[in-house]
């Protein structure tokens, strides 16, 4: 069966604690693509909170060996001054298609997501919550956000791009200050969709009622992009 494969953080993930507008109905982009392909493919979703763009990179050089030609790739990061903290042995996350021909072993965590009532890490255990890290990787936070990360980051994605067989979209919902031919940043996808709102959006235009005081997408947003990936899958 072919595959379509989403790769990303927050903004690949479901999404359900916003109130709607009136008439509008809860929707997250990769079920409303799963339900429009209608069982002709098989959506695979590897995303994660927080997840930071070195980890998004490296995931999808995993998979690339496994995407045939009619397969479908989407690819969303973040802001790339993201950290990430490694998990214990017993906290890595598997996630396998159906074939088992695609398989994602991931090891790490996003730093501003990390619960340790729950999730323990190599060397600390759950003994630091995610502020002690966040506090102490600010260095690191730095460095992730250079220019000169920026730019090998570019050249990487484009290489990844082109090393691709499968039809793809990589976008990123921030605004990189350098620009590229292979990834649509938050302005690129406006123009693609026809449309950027967020929950914040939904939140100013009903004064409060609908929406919330946050920068992830709303439910009319994640039809639109869906339906835009969906055409994209099916060439039209």
């Amino acid at each position: 069966m072919n595959k379509v494969m989403i790769i990303g953080d927050s903004f690949c993930m479901s999404y359900k604690e916003s109130k709607t507008r009136p008439n509008e109905e809860y929707c997250f982009w990769g079920d409303y693509v799963k339900s429009k392909l209608n069982g002709s493919y098989e959506i695979i979703i590897d995303a994660q909170p927080s997840r930071d763009s070195k980890t998004i990179l490296e995931n999808w050089i995993k998979v690339i060996p496994h995407l045939k030609d009619n397969d479908f790739l989407v690819i969303c990061f973040p802001s790339l001054n993201r950290t990430r903290v490694p998990f214990d042995k017993s906290n890595y996350d598997i996630l396998e298609s159906t074939d088992k021909e695609i398989r994602i072993l991931n090891r790490f965590y996003g730093t501003a997501s990390y619960d340790n009532s729950y999730q323990h890490l190599e060397y600390w255990g759950n003994e630091y919550n995610w502020k002690h890290f966040e506090e102490n990787l600010k260095y690191q936070e730095m460095i992730n956000g250079s220019v000169a990360n920026e730019l090998n980051f570019l050249e990487l994605i484009e290489s990844l791009s082109k090393l691709t067989k499968c039809g793809k979209y990589i976008f990123t919902w921030d605004e990189f200050g350098q620009t590229s031919n292979y990834i649509r940043n938050k302005d690129n996808v406006k123009e693609d969709v026809g449309l950027y709102e967020s929950f914040n959006d939904v939140f100013l235009e009903t004064n409060g009622e609908c929406g919330l005081n946050d920068f992830h997408w709303s439910f009319k947003m994640n039809k639109n992009f869906g339906e835009f990936i969906y055409k994209l899958i099916n060439n039209e």
